[in-house]
């Protein structure tokens, strides 16, 4: 299949060539220039923060253009020229400085998290504000999380996750709390046959706190059981399996179907990949069109999806069916 001269129905299968160690940053990049959703949005933007936040985000734009506009071979020097000048301004890190090997999915959310700031609180329009739910206690947490943090990017992103703590003696609900996430992370069971489903009730399962809760009204010590579940669904969920054990990784294969099926169904869309070991390996990264495609730096390949499952699967992400 000649990836290169197909029709404008399968753009946005250009590649990326890989700068030294950015394999990490192309497997990032080919899933972020699939969230059309954020995309469009950006594309209509017609006022961006302080300039020091914006940088990014003007040469995100650019690359993403450039990325649709044909099925090429393109070299992001710009872009990670721009990466490497961020860091260093915002962390004083050489984090992404270097040629060295990075965490695919820390990088998307660096990638993120400077979109959001040259966008925070620019736009209070309805549209871009989470969904109000029937729990009025969690719909204040939401109100008090968007007067510090409102934009596209945390519209799409942003779950809570609510965690209700109940006394083990008597069963009754001490308190609860209501905390906002951008990824949901899933620890993988050291058993057989293990599906996407399986680490997610293991993940949430009931779990007896290691330390007494002091009640200061009661002034009582007591054992309590925490209790995790959603709150509110994203737009994108992006699921993150726990592959990393001290120095070993998880090379468990966790199964999963193209659908997943919560309280909200979501539709898979993207999955990050790492080969090797906490020492080096290699990123890339599995999209579905219309068809799976592999996109693996300048390499790009139609690939079905019984292929698609294995011990290189890193992260999800996931679009909420409407």
């Amino acid at each position: 299949m000649d990836i290169m001269n197909t029709n404008e129905s399968q753009r946005g299968l250009s590649g990326l060539t890989n700068l030294g160690n950015t394999c990490y940053l192309n497997a990032a990049v080919q899933i972020l220039s699939h969230i059309h959703e954020l995309n469009e949005y950006l594309m209509n933007v017609t006022q961006l923060n302080r300039i020091n936040d914006s940088v990014l985000t003007i040469e995100w734009i650019s690359l993403y253009k450039l990325i649709w506009s044909q099925n090429c071979i393109i070299s992001p020097n710009r872009f990670v020229s721009k990466i490497k000048e961020l860091s260093l301004s915002q962390s004083n890190s050489t984090k992404f400085c270097n040629f060295e090997q990075i965490d695919s999915n820390e990088y998307f959310y660096f990638m993120l998290d400077c979109i959001h700031n040259s966008l925070n609180k620019l736009d209070q329009s309805e549209s871009i504000k989470l969904k109000k739910t029937s729990n009025a206690e969690l719909n204040k947490e939401i109100d008090a999380y968007e007067t510090k943090d409102c934009s596209i990017v945390h519209s799409l992103f942003t779950s809570f996750l609510t965690y209700t703590y109940i006394n083990k003696e008597t069963n009754v609900v001490e308190f609860t709390k209501h905390e906002p996430h951008f990824m949901i992370e899933l620890s993988i069971p050291l058993v057989n046959n293990i599906s996407i489903e399986d680490c997610i009730n293991h993940t949430f399962q009931e779990e007896t706190l290691d330390t007494l809760w002091h009640d200061e009204k009661t002034n009582e010590k007591k054992t309590l059981l925490k209790k995790t579940e959603f709150g509110y669904y994203p737009t994108i969920l992006v699921v993150h399996f726990k592959r990393w054990i001290k120095m070993n990784k998880n090379r468990q294969i966790v199964h999963f179907n193209e659908t997943l099926h919560l309280d909200e169904n979501y539709e898979l869309f993207g999955i990050l990949n790492h080969e090797g070991n906490i020492f080096g390996g290699h990123y890339f990264s599995y999209i579905k069109k219309n068809n799976w495609f592999v996109f693996n730096d300048t390499h790009i390949s139609q690939i079905q999806m019984q292929e698609i499952v294995g011990d290189k699967n890193y992260c999800l992400f996931y679009r909420k069916i409407k």
